[in-house]
């Protein structure tokens, strides 16, 4: 659960005393933005499901030649089957918190009142993020877009506490495992030829 926000700094007071001029200007700021988030959505989509292909290939490479015998090989196998996919289903987990956080432009859009009643939390985003970054800045789909994304989603959950679709990018644990799964997939995608090669070297054998 993210932290209650501290309403008390001079960051609050400069967003509560200027809502109204900044709040709007956060909103088209995410409107500008939303595709750039829907597009590393689906660029770590993309990498979740290529993950879960060479999961696949390497759960057939390993049950062609494992015969598992009694309930502890059965249970050995099945731990492994399911490491060897849990990369990828996280990374398909982590794509669809990016989308949330890119759906929240038509959210904020079609809930006038949300932007009211989060007037000064909107205003803050603002100077938080927009006005830091710049107003015509687009995020890049890799490396400072995802450190940028992740901000972003940190203060939305903690700052607007009714939209909490993007939850999981606040949490510094999850995305420390969504880079370890990204690593696992690599190292999958570059097992599979070797594991299919030795499976066939052993059937054949």
């Amino acid at each position: 659960m993210a932290a209650r926000p501290d309403r008390t700094g001079p960051r609050w007071a400069d967003a509560r005393a200027r809502a109204s001029e900044l709040a709007p200007k956060m909103v088209a700021y995410l409107q500008r933005i939303g595709p750039a988030l829907a597009a590393l959505a689906r660029s770590v989509r993309a990498v979740g499901v290529v993950g879960l292909v060479a999961a696949t290939l390497l759960w057939v490479a390993v049950l062609s030649v494992v015969r598992p015998s009694g309930l502890p090989g059965i249970l050995v196998v099945v731990i492994a089957l399911v490491a060897l996919g849990a990369p990828g289903a996280l990374l398909l987990w982590t794509a669809w918190a990016i989308g949330q956080l890119a759906q929240l432009p038509d959210v904020l859009r079609r809930s006038p009142d949300l932007v009211r009643d989060n007037g000064d939390a909107l205003a803050k985003l603002y100077l938080d993020t927009a006005a830091e970054w710049g107003e015509a800045s687009r995020f890049r789909l890799l490396g400072g877009g995802l450190v940028r994304a992740t901000k972003l989603a940190w203060a939305v959950v903690s700052d607007l506490p009714d939209v909490r679709g993007a939850l999981v990018l606040a949490s510094p644990w999850y995305l420390a495992a969504s880079g370890v799964a990204l690593a696992l997939v690599v190292g999958e995608v570059v097992a599979v030829p070797i594991g299919v090669a030795v499976a066939v070297v052993l059937r054949l054998g």
